[in-house]
């Protein structure tokens, strides 16, 4: 069996396994997003993670009524741009957590009023330990293949999140 088979094998436990770990800290994000209403999230991330994100803003907007965006990387690591954020959340998404570019426009936004969310493999990655919030939550597992566990576990975490704040 190959890796990628291995990792598809893997995504029913993972997945009951992303919603049981994460269930504490979706339900303090959930409260501090009653608290902050904020006016809208901007998603950070490229590749299969992007594709992810993007689903995850569609279900966001959705389930909240919360507008979201893209941020691209590039703005913040080749630009060196500093988005006027006041108030506004992000959600970075990363299979390694490790990438300079995710790691720069993501803190990009580190001012007081923005909460930095972060979904990635590695809870010991700087992309998990540079903000607030969600950050480690431990979807997929290091070393994994774009597309194996990590995007499907990236889903389901976001999905559940939205679950768990609106009872969809």
């Amino acid at each position: 069996m190959s890796q990628l088979e291995s990792e598809i094998a893997e995504i029913p436990a993972r997945l009951e396994g992303v919603a049981a770990a994460n269930r504490a800290a979706f339900a303090a994000a959930a409260q501090r997003y009653r608290a902050a209403a904020p006016p809208a999230l901007f998603t950070i991330a490229r590749g299969t993670s992007d594709a992810v994100a993007r689903y995850a803003g569609y279900r966001l907007t959705q389930a909240l009524g919360l507008p979201v965006g893209s941020f691209a990387p590039s703005l913040a690591s080749l630009d060196q741009v500093r988005p006027r954020a006041q108030g506004l959340w992000t959600l970075a998404i990363s299979q390694s957590g490790r990438s300079p570019d995710l790691i720069a426009a993501q803190e990009s936004f580190a001012r007081p009023g923005c909460l930095r969310l972060a979904l990635v493999n590695d809870t010991t990655a700087p992309l998990a330990t540079g903000g607030t919030g969600l950050n480690g939550t431990g979807v997929g597992r290091p070393g994994a293949r774009p597309g194996g566990i990590g995007g499907p576990a990236k889903v389901a975490a976001g999905i559940s999140g939205t679950a768990m704040r609106t009872g969809r």
